[in-house]
């Protein structure tokens, strides 16, 4: 699962490569330990890799740029269908979030912020446990489970499809939006999958406009709602504006959740005593989310854009270029996390990771996905018990995506507390 004992050299290892894409392990290993600034030799992506470089590349933010989204579009030639499919919706340009700089980030930022305050985030706390609490019931009425399938995937994309207000009969549609837009904002995909996904998007941002248009004249107690009515100082927001933030809001709301708990359910059958621990101690829940953000890292890598030339770790970075930060190898290093690769609840300073990001960047809604993650083990560990797995560890298959790494599946038997 790690592969760890490969002994392919750097140089036979590929970026983009599926079975590195799966499983990174050795690949991120060679990188931090021989060139933890590393230009790919077949796409020219710099890929930066250990814990205090990216976190430099993030501080330098005058150079990377976040601006990705169109540099990547403009450095590559896009096929003339999957364009025509591209101009048949809405162009979000640079977004206003995850692909956008300062000042203009801040200003869009601080024009949602509202939204996840400690308080507005805590008042969704009991419908969050009302459904972790069904979820656990009918797992608890049956002995095995895929458990991504029928707790992972269901939370949290309920929750954000709540807190939107987006109808949760709508189950479906809207998780097919969240896998088109990440195949689009991976760049990383055949032309029949683009042609798809960016039919996905028209499809997904049609439903927004019409539900932003109805709440502007009937407004419910929703996202939708508040950010049908934006302003961004004196000048309201364009639609293009108003769908980057749903957009952004509905698949960062769920795909790093889903890929979290699954992965932190790998990690406990994995780590027994690990999961006795916390039997033990629930105050240790937390804790188990923070370090199975550390391990999964479920953004696993980010692009930047080089807006002028830039010495990181002692590599020239030349103006123009294309860069990967690796955070599911920055969370895996050793020079910042002793034995990187154990799962340990009690590690000192597990709360370093930069699972959600750093900076100016980090992720607005961390905390709803962190109280998320909370309520789920506390109603997984007082249903359930005996967690195992129903198939071989080896049998376990990670997605292949250059942005977002996570369990295809996990199915689990397990036993109902008490019975």
């Amino acid at each position: 699962m790690d592969n760890q004992a490969d002994a392919r050299t750097l140089d036979e290892l590929k970026l983009f490569d599926t079975e590195n894409l799966k499983c990174p392990y050795h690949y991120d290993k060679s990188l931090r330990e021989q060139a933890p600034v590393y230009q790919d030799p077949d796409s020219g992506v710099f890929v930066v890799s250990t814990y205090e470089l990216v976190r430099e590349a993030h501080r330098a933010k005058q150079v990377f740029s976040n601006e990705f989204t169109l540099a990547l579009g403009s450095s590559r030639d896009i096929d003339p269908d999957v364009m025509s499919a591209m101009r048949d919706t809405y162009n979000l340009g640079k977004g206003t979030l995850l692909t956008v700089d300062e000042p203009e980030h801040t200003e869009y930022r601080n024009a949602v912020k509202d939204l996840f305050t400690a308080d507005v985030i805590a008042g969704y706390a009991p419908w969050i446990r009302n459904l972790a609490k069904e979820l656990v019931q009918k797992l608890a009425t049956k002995q095995e489970c895929n458990f991504i399938e029928e707790f992972t995937r269901p939370l949290p994309l309920s929750v954000i499809m709540h807190v939107l207000g987006i109808p949760l009969d709508q189950f479906d549609r809207a998780f097919k939006w969240t896998v088109d837009n990440v195949v689009v904002l991976s760049q990383v995909a055949d032309k029949e999958r683009l042609l798809e996904a960016n039919k996905g998007l028209k499809d997904e941002y049609d439903w927004f406009v019409q539900a932003m248009e109805e709440r502007q004249e009937n407004p419910k107690d929703d996202i939708l709602t508040k950010i049908s009515q934006l302003k961004l100082g004196d000048r309201d927001l364009t639609v293009e504006e108003k769908l980057s933030y749903c957009t952004q809001f509905l698949v960062a709301g769920n795909e790093t959740t889903t890929a979290t708990l699954a992965e932190g359910m790998r990690q406990l059958i994995m780590n027994p005593e690990q999961e006795a621990l916390i039997r033990a101690d629930h105050s240790l829940i937390p804790n188990l989310v923070e370090e199975s953000l550390r391990l999964a890292s479920p953004t696993s890598n980010m692009w930047r854009i080089a807006l002028s030339e830039y010495e990181l770790g002692g590599v020239t970075i030349p103006q123009g270029s294309i860069v990967l930060l690796k955070y599911f190898s920055s969370n895996h290093d050793a020079s910042m996390f002793e034995e990187p690769m154990k799962f340990d609840v009690q590690r000192p300073n597990l709360r370093r990771h930069i699972a959600f990001g750093f900076g100016t960047h980090v992720c607005i809604g961390q905390h709803l996905s962190k109280l998320e993650m909370i309520i789920a083990w506390e109603e997984l560990f007082e249903g359930l018990e005996n967690f195992e797995l129903a198939v071989s560890l080896d049998d376990l298959e990670y997605m292949p995506n250059i942005l977002l790494r996570g369990l295809e599946e996990i199915p689990i038997r397990y036993s109902a507390v008490g019975s």
